[in-house]
């Protein structure tokens, strides 16, 4: 039995695990369709509204260390769990009448989506490493179309059944597939650590300049999808648009970014890396700026270039994480992803600052700057450097 388990982790259920990434990451991206509505009906100011986004966002910097979790307490029950815990927030959240309990929801539900990322990644991960990019920008995709059909998702159920509380039906597949999920992962999720192997914050110690190569990369990559998931439903709803017109954009930009992860995963494999991050970071600020100054069908095809190229290097990333901390793929999928994002929200929250006191195009404007920081990190990269040694 021992062996078979262990046939069917290597093997991973890429297909049950990409469809329940796309109901999980769907969820998360519920609320910029909810913000808008709340905003009249709760009168929540713009800071406020903005904050929202980067306070969820902020909470996936405890990826590392539940995945670290993970791959020392292997349980075939965390991604299911995970699942119905999202699913459940996502069923209460438009029922919530008041901001603060809106953001608790918000961040149980980003917690428990922390878990099931390290959880899924770390099988994913596994297998030969020649399609391990491949393998990862399929994971990854099917999240990155979750989160872009999880707000058009919502605010069409807002408009057909009437009120925000329609937005819960959309709950009800990822309840039923995390019951499922439950049972139907591997007995156990394999891990290269070892009983020897050292703490969390001395791997990171240990590691520190390459680490914050990648987390400056990761970070600046998140920064740009999430001010404009935290901005843009603020920004239309201050001149008088509507929330499935926000949704349209951000379902542009999230669905385009799907393409340009499994573009980038699939680039990563062949060409090197440096070059693939430069123009991954001069083509998002190139494309923000322009989008910040546009209107109409021009804007919607810019918002498709930021989209394009600010997710192409996710799976570039994750790979980078997985091969910095070989020890640990749960916890370097955390780092790469979670720990990445959570600095990214980190600057979203600043942002809605800069929002609130000289306008959504300020910060926009400031955004587009911030994304070349990716350029210079990628000239510090080197990729032989982000393989440790053995022992």
């Amino acid at each position: 039995m021992a062996a078979v388990g262990a046939s069917a982790a290597r093997r991973s259920p890429l297909v049950l695990l990409s469809v329940a990434h796309f109901w999980n990451d769907a969820y998360s991206t519920i609320y910029p369709a909810l913000v808008p509505l709340f905003m009249g009906l709760l009168h929540w100011s713009v800071t406020a509204a903005a904050l929202v986004g980067a306070i969820g966002s902020i909470m996936q910097g405890s990826q590392p260390f539940l995945g670290r979790m993970v791959d020392a307490r292997p349980s075939r029950r965390y991604t299911g769990a995970a699942l119905l815990v999202v699913s459940a927030t996502a069923l209460f959240e438009p029922f919530s009448r008041n901001y603060t309990l809106f953001v608790v929801l918000l961040l149980v539900g980003t917690a428990a989506s922390s878990l099931f990322h390290p959880t899924s990644l770390a099988l994913v991960g596994q297998g030969e490493p020649s399609g391990r990019g491949k393998r990862l920008a399929t994971f990854l995709v099917s999240g990155n179309v979750g989160r872009a059909l999880g707000p058009l998702m919502a605010s069409a159920l807002a408009a057909i059944i009437g009120g925000i509380g329609g937005v819960s039906v959309v709950a009800l597949p990822g309840l039923v597939l995390g019951v499922y999920a439950l049972t139907a992962v591997p007995a156990a999720v394999t891990s290269a650590r070892s009983h020897g192997d050292p703490a969390i914050l001395h791997l990171m110690v240990s590691r520190a300049r390459r680490l914050a190569i990648l987390l400056g990369l990761s970070g600046s990559r998140a920064l740009v999808t999430f001010a404009l998931v935290a901005l843009l439903p603020v920004w239309f709803r201050s001149r008088g648009g509507t929330a499935l017109e926000s949704s349209l954009y951000l379902g542009v930009l999230l669905f385009v970014g799907s393409l340009g992860n499994g573009i980038g995963g699939a680039l990563a494999d062949r060409f090197p890396r440096r070059f693939i991050l430069m123009a991954a970071a001069l083509g998002s600020a190139i494309a923000l700026a322009a989008f910040t100054a546009s209107t109409g069908i021009v804007a919607i095809l810019l918002v498709a270039v930021v989209g394009l190229f600010s997710q192409s290097t996710t799976s570039v990333t994750m790979v980078m994480g997985q091969e910095l901390f070989p020890e640990s793929r749960g916890m370097a999928s955390g780092i790469a992803l979670g720990l990445g994002n959570a600095l990214g929200a980190l600057g979203v929250a600043g942002l809605s600052l800069v929002a609130g006191h000289y306008g959504i195009p300020a910060a926009l404007y400031l955004t587009a700057a911030l994304a070349l920081v990716g350029i210079p990190l990628a000239l510090l990269y080197r990729e032989q450097h982000l393989v440790p040694a053995a022992g």
